[in-house]
């Protein structure tokens, strides 16, 4: 089950565009990673996203942080991929933030908290990401009304202070 959960998150990444202009042009490394994980070489690809993840770039942090989650070119260690989900999710990678919910949605890593979840949901969400609002429903229906609404400040909060 958590195969295709993590498949679907890493193919998420690497439809989205890069965060900045910067980051897009300053590694061959993320091109190569992505070509590798397209042939399903996962351990090639996590070798090339760990070196564009070291330079900084956010989307390739959110990379290892999903192979890590998964399991995919490495061994699964979800103190790992929640470490690298949350660099990239303050550098403003939204499936990173997808991931860093869906972590704490499942207690993979972290305590399980709907709570959080939710809140992870809502920021990648207005980052524009459209499965995070499945999401933010989804877990909506778990959740009291009072718990919905200290997600949702916890989550604006949490924007107005990364706000670029």
């Amino acid at each position: 089950m958590i195969r295709p959960v993590v498949y679907a998150l890493v193919c998420a990444l690497l439809l989205s565009l890069p965060a900045s202009a910067e980051s897009f042009f300053a590694s061959d490394s993320y091109w190569n990673g992505k070509k590798a994980y397209d042939k399903g070489d996962f351990a090639g690809a996590f070798k090339q996203w760990k070196t564009a993840a070291d330079q900084g770039i956010g989307e390739a942090q959110g990379f290892l942080g999903a192979l890590y989650h998964g399991g995919l070119g490495v061994e699964k260690d979800y103190k790992l991929a929640m470490e690298w989900y949350m660099k990239a999710a303050v550098k403003g990678v939204s499936q990173a933030q997808l991931g860093v919910g869906s972590m704490y949605g499942d207690g993979h890593g972290v305590e399980k908290d709907l709570v959080k979840a939710r809140m992870w949901f809502s920021i990648s969400a207005h980052n524009g990401n459209e499965r995070a609002e499945h999401y933010v429903k989804r877990t909506e229906n778990l959740l009291t009304p009072e718990q919905t609404t200290a997600a949702e400040a916890m989550a604006m909060t949490w924007v107005k202070q990364h706000e670029r």
